[in-house]
This record gives structure tokens, sequence and C-alpha cells, in this order.
């Protein structure tokens, strides 16, 4: 009897575990990730970010500067670059960075703010996908006027 609880709980809950990640995974908008093309620098990595915060609309030919919040778990993590790949008026946007070696570093885990700046010469909305590293997006939208 015993064997057999055990057996229905343990059925029960990968049952439910499976199913929980199958959730989690349609979360993510994995048909517009595909498109990009977007090579990871040598010696960096894809960086995470957390939010993104600035101004909505600018002047052609202005730039609108972006804070983007990174996430961090020392004063050693920094982000070094952003790379973008534009389809139309949509732009997809990685933060990469490293984690400075043999450094004396504070040891606090405080998002960084790393200025991201956009600039088009021509009017339109567009939208910026900030690509996080579980291939997930934060979609920000400008109007150039």
């Amino acid at each position: 009897m015993k064997k057999t609880i055990l057996l229905l709980f343990t059925t029960i809950f990968i049952l439910f575990g499976c199913e929980k990640n199958k959730i989690e995974t349609n979360k993510i908008e994995t048909n517009t990730i595909e498109k990009i093309s977007i090579d990871i620098p040598n010696g960096l990595v894809h960086w995470d970010i957390i939010k993104v915060e600035g101004q909505t609309s600018t002047l052609v030919n202005d730039t609108i500067v972006l804070n983007v919040y990174c996430p961090t778990s020392s004063g050693c993590d920094y982000v070094s670059e952003f790379i973008s790949d534009k389809y139309g008026n949509t732009i997809f946007i990685k933060a990469f960075g490293s984690t400075r070696k043999n450094t004396a570093c504070s040891q606090g885990a405080m998002p960084i703010v790393v200025k991201y700046k956009f600039a088009s010469n021509s009017k339109g909305e567009f939208e910026l996908r900030f690509i996080k590293r579980d291939y997930s997006v934060i979609k920000y939208f400008l109007t150039i006027q």
C-alpha cells in the first residue's frame, strides 16, 4: 500500500513539474528572437537586463539616452557594449559584459545603470526589444518626429 501511494505521488509530482516547464517556455517570445543574428563578442557574455527607462519621443537625428538596468553580483561585473540587429522599425538589442579578475571590488550585488543611445534619421514608431539571458524581451517604444 505504501509503495502504491509513493508511486502515485511521484507520478503526480513529475506530471505537474513537466506541465509547469511547458507553461514557462510559452511565455518566451521565441518566434521573434529566432530572426536575429547577434554574435557574442570574444571574451564577453550575454548580460541580463532588469528594466529600461528614459524618454519615449524625440526629433529626427536627436539622440535619446536610455537607462538600462543590469544585475551584478559584485562591483567587478560590468556591461561593456550593446549590440543590435534591426528589422524595419524593430531593433533587437543584447547587452554584453564580463567580470574583472584579480581586482579589488565591492561585494554588493547592486544593479548597474548602463546608458544606451538611440538616434534615427527617419520619422516613425520604433520598438526596441532588449533581449534578456533567458531570451524573453523587454519592449521599449519610441516615437521619432
